[in-house]
């Protein structure tokens, strides 16, 4: 599912999307958190299926700024301090 995406960053290089550089984004987001790994294994689920029904359907590819965002409004609703986090880190 989440290997067949592509994604651009602002040079212009692609490459595979990864799960796992996700996770670990979130994990790291998450890390106040007593479950943080469950949490951020059951985010990056719903953050995956999200991109899929945003952007998959319109483009073959994706954008660092289309993960970015996406994955900061999950946040957002989850758990604020976590977004905040995240922002700070990832900034674009």
């Amino acid at each position: 599912m989440a290997g067949s995406f592509v994604v651009i960053d602002k040079n212009n290089h692609i490459a595979p999307f990864s799960r796992d550089k996700l996770f670990i984004s979130i994990y790291k987001s998450c890390g106040h958190r007593h479950v943080a790994i469950s949490d951020a294994s059951a985010l990056v689920e719903t953050i995956i299926q999200q991109l899929m029904l945003n952007y998959r359907q319109n483009r073959a590819t994706l954008t660092k700024s289309d993960i970015y965002e996406t994955t900061r409004a999950a946040l957002q609703r989850f758990d604020q301090a976590a977004a905040v986090s995240y922002s700070a880190y990832h900034q674009l």
